[in-house]
This record gives structure tokens, sequence and C-alpha cells, in this order.
């Protein structure tokens, strides 16, 4: 078997592993899926994957110059079921309104206000949808000493939104900053997916 190098490793990752743990999170063949903040795409072509040829994934990113290396990426993935907006939660059309089943909220929460990502979540979501979060040590400014109690503060603030805790997978969720950081490349020669943080998966249902 050869050897794979650092980016192969996470194509593999996003094909195998991300796609049983969105499959596990609730994800079916035949939904709308939407990801907020969908970066380089890590967590969009699983979905794609899982949703199948019967399903759509939309991809919200606000920067222009990352949207242009998701549209390289998703097309080398050869994934088709995949629309993406250069937008922001606040920039979504009406027609979204009440037409995704399955919602990806991951490593995004921190960087606009709590309540306003949320009110988006539910807008979007369907009854009976299912918000899938993950957040990792950026949500309380890299301080390990009050992640636990923001996570805990967001987690409550999901539940007050209306929703309802189904599943937690623990370290479910892969971390990508370091492995698109030229300074960490240049520190370690191969940013690797084993050096990379981990963080638990929860999903909630929309009650309401």
């Amino acid at each position: 078997m050869l050897d794979l190098n650092a980016y192969e490793e996470v194509c593999q990752w996003e094909r195998t592993e991300a796609v049983k743990l969105l499959s596990q999170s609730g994800l079916e063949a035949g939904m709308t899926v939407m990801d907020i903040g969908c970066g380089y795409v890590h967590y969009t072509i699983p979905a794609a994957i899982a949703a199948g040829t019967n399903g759509s994934v939309i991809a919200i990113e606000k920067l222009k110059k990352i949207i242009k290396h998701a549209e390289r990426r998703l097309d080398e993935a050869g994934v088709k079921n995949v629309e993406l907006m250069n937008t922001n939660h606040q920039g979504l059309p009406d027609e979204v309104q009440n037409q995704i089943d399955f919602l990806m909220m991951y490593d995004v929460i921190h960087h606009s206000p709590r309540s306003e990502m949320l009110e988006t979540v539910v807008r979007c979501l369907k009854q009976g949808g299912i918000l899938s979060f993950l957040a990792f040590k950026d949500l309380s400014d890299y301080k390990p000493s009050l992640f636990e109690r923001v996570l805990k503060e967001v987690i409550q603030d999901i539940e007050a939104s209306g929703f309802t805790m189904k599943s937690e997978i623990p370290f479910g969720g892969v971390h990508f900053d370091h492995f698109h950081s030229s300074y960490h490349w240049k520190r370690y020669g191969e940013v690797r997916l084993a050096s990379l943080e981990r963080g638990t998966v929860y999903n909630f249902m929309k009650a309401k």
C-alpha cells in the first residue's frame, strides 16, 4: 500500500470517515443540506456524497478567495450536487427558509453574533430538521480554561432556540485551520491529519 501525502490523507478522510460521521449525525440520502461557513469544503464534500444524487448541498462562504479554492476542490472531487453561495448567513435568499433537512454549523459560531446565527438556523431548517454543531478551542479565544464554559453556554442557547439534543459524537470533527496555515507547514514540514485538533459533534433536532 502506497503512503498517502498529507493532502491525499485529508481527501481520503472526506470520502470515508467524514461520510460516516455525517451519516451517524442524521444526514440521509435525498436530503437538502446547508453548510454555513463551508471554507475549503472539507465537510461539504462528504455531505454531498452522503446526500447522494437525489440530495443537494447549499454551501455558504463569504470570502471570495476561499470560494475559488472551494470550486476547484469540488471539481476535483467530482461532486455535482453542491451550490456554492458567496455570502454569509445574513445574505441567504428567502427560498431557503424552512427548506433545509440537515444544517452544518461547524467552527463558525464565534465569527458572528450568536443570536443572529441561530435565528438564521431556525429560519432555514424544517421542523424536525437537524442542526449539526461543532466547535473548537477558538470558540473561547484559544483559552482552554474557558472552552467548556462557553461551549455549555452555546448549547444552552441552541436548546433555548427550539432544539433538542439527539446525539453526540466525541472527537468526530477535525479542525482544519492548521492544515491551511503556511506557518504550520513551514514549522512542521507537513501538517498531517493525526496532528489536527478533534472536536465533539453535537446533533440537535428542531422541535418547534
